[in-house]
């Protein structure tokens, strides 16, 4: 069975990249693409928007009642992720959070709908945020806010599709570079 994604934020640079990679993956059909409920595609074919051609997939300001949904990436601004969160949180769909900028008191509003049992926190997204080159005291912070959100058993690092560049670790070093990913034309 196909996972069923929705994108938050679908027009913009990391929103278009994730639709596209979510096109060549056989495993994974799109869903939902949601930008800002005044954003001038709203309407049109996120995979026309893209450059994929048509997809059936409309840009829309929020995510339709009926829709079935496995999971949301959030690639927008910080008021993207307080719309969509609040929604997420009632349809108990799950949210990969990926945007930042967010304000304290948004972060206490993310930070309480992760209380749930079924809330994880994917951590391996961090090298991208930092440029893609980190140290142990640039990740430290991060894993404490983490820590103190959710227990240890919810925290996951993975090989970051499509997020991160550093790949997947071996035993010879946990960071080494990925392979080349596909891109849009």
């Amino acid at each position: 069975m196909k996972l069923s994604l929705g994108v938050n934020g679908a027009c913009g640079r990391m929103g278009l990249r994730i639709i596209d990679l979510a096109y060549a993956d056989k495993d994974i059909t799109l869903a939902a693409a949601l930008e800002s409920p005044s954003h001038p595609r709203l309407g049109q074919d996120a995979g026309e928007v893209c450059g994929l051609g048509k997809l059936s997939v409309p840009v829309r300001g929020e995510l339709p009642v009926g829709a079935r949904i496995d999971v949301i990436i959030d690639f927008s601004a910080p008021e993207g992720t307080m719309n969509v969160l609040p929604v997420c949180v009632d349809r108990r769909i799950p949210l990969v959070v990926a945007t930042t900028g967010h304000t304290h008191e948004q972060k206490r509003d993310i930070e309480a709908a992760a209380t749930p049992p079924e809330a994880f926190c994917k951590l391996s997204c961090l090298p991208a945020e930092s440029g893609g080159v980190w140290s142990a005291e640039q990740l430290v912070p991060f894993l404490d806010a983490a820590a103190v959100a959710l227990v240890a058993a919810r925290l996951m690092w993975r090989d970051d599709w499509p997020v991160s560049r550093i790949g997947t670790a071996t035993q010879v070093s946990p960071h080494p570079p990925a392979p080349a990913t596909r891109t849009n034309p």
